[in-house]
């Protein structure tokens, strides 16, 4: 038997205890919440990556079965991991939990110790990006929710007797979807999309892309790359037009110096896992104000990628004051001079703004931002930070006018831009094990309660008898002969 045999093995060992585990912990339960003809489903899911599928197999667990995850993009290509995320390991210890909600036959290293090997699990600090997104294919399989693929949504907007109707495209043209409940697990532009300096306006797309955008990086070999911005995501880009073979990359960093400390780390233990979303607004706002001070830094391993090659170069203290196009060339213009280049590569993140994605043009303008909700004290104004969704405890969104549309708290966000509201149990790999527990909640207590009475008459209802008529005729003459006798 070869290693491949013996990995299959084990691989089939682990899925056949998976189903045992489930089997003994009674799961996945009955489907508990009332049928209603007015909707096709109870809870659809925008997005099939690591958050959608999370929070489908949490629903699930909790009885709520009715369910369907969206995604438009092909059956193993959800999610950013083979897409645009261009690290080579992802930024987090492979000791953080992910989507396997406590059930540790689930987890990446049982997927990767039966995959290959006992020993291999201990080699690295990091899991490989190319190995998660193999993780997370396996892991579809086994949770089985249902998922539609290449289908987007193009439309969200409110039905009359309550809930929402999504209008989704697919290959065979445009259908509608009525469903109770909303989840947005539709990533860091979830909220927005890609934060674009307004001078790139007039520069030609041909010229430039965002850290999120499918790079052709084989046109870039033999090119002069410049990229602005200075964390992960921007050196991730210029470890990637490095390594395909750039004739030279530039990267450009507003500040003086690179952002040392990942202040985020600073919220990532249990307590404020779980319990964040209860401080009140104003520390809230204080330490979310202090995290999006600075950058979030670039790890140690991307960085190495950028400096072991002798053609690339990082300027420091270089913000980009004007870019022009001569010829087919890039001018930009920073403190330190022009710089040339034949490419921009943009990692300057995302923007909060609902009204950048056209499926929620019916409601963009009636969510509650922080800036609709929250006036912080002098020194700690933030537009950026006001920007992000106000969110209620159990990522509902909120209307900014009291009355205005109620029905937004039918939508759920679980996106990046959750974390002003909500810390970082907001759709991040770590935030898994104690955000998706606190959303799953929210939905079936929104659901019992919105069919309390029929619940109740239920409840009320139960009649099912503990004995059966022979049981219940012996018993019954068994009184009878000890009244006698008394």
């Amino acid at each position: 038997m070869n290693a491949s045999d013996t990995s299959t093995d084990a691989l089939a060992r682990l899925e056949v205890r998976i189903r045992q585990n489930l089997a003994l912990l009674g799961e996945p339960p009955d489907n508990w919440v009332p049928p209603r003809p007015e909707w096709d489903v109870d809870v659809a899911i925008v997005g099939a990556g690591q958050s959608g599928l999370a929070v489908a197999f949490g629903l699930q667990r909790a009885g709520i079965r009715n369910i369907q995850v969206l995604d438009a993009a092909p059956a193993g290509r959800e999610g950013p991991w083979i897409t645009w995320a261009r690290m080579e390991v992802l930024r987090s210890p492979k000791e953080v939990p992910g989507p396997e909600l406590g059930m540790g036959e689930l987890t990446f290293r049982a997927w990767h110790e039966a995959s290959h090997g006992a020993d291999a699990y201990s080699r690295f600090a990091k899991i490989a990006k190319d190995d998660w997104m193999a993780y997370l294919d396996w892991y579809r399989r086994m949770i089985q929710v249902p998922i539609r693929n290449d289908t987007r949504v193009s439309l969200i907007e409110p039905l009359a007797g309550g809930g929402l109707r999504l209008s989704l495209e697919t290959a065979s043209g445009v259908e509608h979807l009525p469903t109770r409940k909303l989840v947005l697990a539709n990533g860091m532009d979830g909220a927005g999309g890609p934060q674009i300096p307004a001078l790139m306006a007039h520069v030609e797309r041909r010229f430039w892309a965002h850290s999120a955008d499918e790079v052709d990086f084989e046109r870039l070999r033999g090119r002069q790359v410049a990229v602005l911005g200075a964390a992960s995501s921007a050196f991730d880009n210029a470890a990637t037009a490095l390594e395909r073979g750039a004739a030279r990359v530039d990267l450009y960093c507003r500040s003086a110096h690179l952002t040392r400390v990942n202040r985020f780390k600073g919220a990532s233990y249990p307590g404020t896992l779980d319990h964040f979303p209860d401080l009140p607004d104003d520390l809230k706002w204080r330490v979310m104000h202090d995290y999006f001070r600075e950058a979030t830094p670039p790890t140690r391993e991307t960085v190495q990628r950028c400096t072991r090659h002798g053609n690339f170069q990082l300027h420091l203290g270089s913000p980009w004051e004007r870019v022009a196009v001569v010829g087919e060339e890039l001018r930009i213009h920073t403190p330190g001079g022009e710089q040339r280049a034949d490419f921009a590569i943009l990692g300057t993140g995302f923007a909060c703004d609902f009204r950048r994605r056209p499926e929620y043009r019916y409601f963009a303008e009636q969510v509650a931002c922080w800036r609709d909700r929250y006036t912080p004290p002098p020194g700690l104004e933030n537009p950026t930070l006001g920007s992000f969704p106000y969110q209620g405890a159990g990522y509902q969104l909120l209307e900014r006018e009291p009355g205005s549309a109620p029905w937004l708290a039918d939508i759920h966000g679980y996106f990046f831009a959750s974390i002003p509201s909500l810390g970082r149990a907001a759709g991040e790999t770590g935030s898994l094990k104690h955000g998706v527990p606190r959303l799953v909640n929210a939905i079936g207590r929104d659901l019992f309660l919105a069919d309390a009475a029929l619940h109740v008459e239920r409840m009320l209802g139960f009649e099912e008898p503990e004995l059966n008529d022979e049981e219940m005729a012996a018993v019954e003459g068994l009184y009878a002969r000890v009244g006698d006798s008394s």
